[in-house]
């Protein structure tokens, strides 16, 4: 996970609730249920955030408890934004898959970024799968190796949706 993840997992995390350096590491596991940020990589970006004014501390105790500021709630909007510019990207490069797929294939896999864009919690065991899936297709996509190899993509994906299928009952 990239430093840049990382800090709009955290201040997406703050945006719900004032933490720890600890909450916040137990939350994002939680969240993820794949991943566990050190603390030797939470700490560095709490205090980078407190510099910019992402985020501000209070000792509570012994504790530090991290909360977002005004400037930390525009900065997940400006965040969510680009999210949803990335998203429509995403769904105009998707557009060169309905030229190899059938209406079905292409309805599947429009449902599952719709569920992806709103939603990863339905994912949570294999969000990780779930973006590599993305990353893959994207890179396919952008090569033109889906128009390319158009024969053996259609398969995989036939493939995989009878197992989807199976798994479904």
């Amino acid at each position: 996970m990239t430093t840049s993840h990382l800090k709009i997992i955290v201040l997406k995390s703050l945006d719900k609730k004032a933490m720890s350096g600890y909450d916040l590491v137990k939350d994002i596991h939680s969240f993820t249920q794949h991943w566990k940020p050190s603390f030797g990589s939470i700490y560095p970006m709490l205090k980078d955030l407190h510099k910019t004014g992402l985020v501000e501390v209070d000792q509570v105790g012994r504790k530090k408890v991290y909360s977002i500021t005004k400037k930390g709630r525009q900065a997940v909007k400006d965040i969510s934004k680009s999210r949803d510019q990335i998203y429509e990207m995403t769904m105009d490069s998707l557009k060169n898959l309905e030229l190899i797929c059938d209406k079905k294939e292409i309805e599947f896999i429009h449902n599952l970024h719709a569920v992806m864009r709103n939603n990863f919690l339905p994912f949570k065991g294999v969000t990780k799968e779930m973006q590599e899936f993305t990353q893959i297709m994207m890179r396919m996509s952008s090569n033109d190796i889906i128009l390319k190899r158009e024969k053996d993509v259609k398969k995989v994906l036939k493939q995989t949706i009878i197992k989807m299928k199976k798994i479904l009952g």
